[in-house]
């Protein structure tokens, strides 16, 4: 998917042999963009279905979402919600489901961050426990990972400070996360998974990969 000045986007299909290489659909000619939407924001995938999940901006503080089926090739009609989401926000698909998660503001009169979740079973969403913590600067989500059962957030305010915090899908509940080395960078996009360990890009190196791992505690109430 790409996305101009306009904000139009367009959403275009590449294919790839085995081994990464990419297939020359068009003899080197322009690729032509499967379909076209307005006001595109930002799409994710829920891995085992055929449909892409579009989320174009009705007007200037109002999210939509519609879906785009790879099979049939339609982009189906707005799927209706009585949630209303801001455009600053970051969009998840783990677990068969997609997670909304707006963006945090560091003013106490601002209610906290929206969370919510979609089903495509039942096309609809749900809100999901707020996001509980509130910080001195504004801060963006750059990276996330999704693994052990927890989407893993990473956070930073543009500055020098950062926070990780992770969401227990199964418990509804969030965490924050302590982080045990000071050569910890926050990191950006969707990380990799591969066993114990979580592949990312560095946010502040182009081409540079980090490595880390995720270790989970039982507190003494249990959780």
């Amino acid at each position: 998917m790409t996305c101009n000045r306009e904000n139009t986007g367009a959403l275009y299909e590449v294919k790839f042999k085995y081994g990464g290489e990419v297939d020359d659909m068009g003899g080197g000619a322009t690729l032509e963009p499967v379909d076209k939407f307005s006001r595109f924001k930002t799409g994710a995938r829920i891995f085992n279905r055929s449909q892409l999940y579009i989320f174009t901006e009705d007007g200037c503080d109002k999210l939509c979402l519609r879906s785009f089926d790879t099979k049939t090739r339609k982009l189906d009609p707005f799927i209706t919600t009585t949630l209303e989401f801001k455009p600053s926000r970051t969009v998840v698909s783990a677990y068969d489901r997609l997670y909304f998660l707006e963006n945090a503001s560091p003013f106490k009169a601002d209610p906290l961050p929206s969370f919510a979740k979609y089903n495509p079973d039942k096309k609809n969403w749900e809100r999901m426990p707020e996001f509980p913590f509130r910080y001195p600067f504004p801060r963006r989500v750059t990276g996330y990972a999704v693994c052990h059962g927890i989407i893993l957030y990473t956070l930073f305010d543009g500055l020098k400070s950062f926070n990780v915090v992770a969401f227990h899908v199964g418990k509804e509940i969030w965490n924050k996360v302590e982080v045990d080395t000071h050569d910890y960078t926050p990191f950006r996009g969707r990380a990799v998974v591969v066993g114990e360990t979580i592949y990312a890009m560095n946010l502040f190196e182009v081409d540079e990969i980090i490595a880390f791992a995720l270790k989970m505690n039982k507190r003494d109430d249990g959780a």
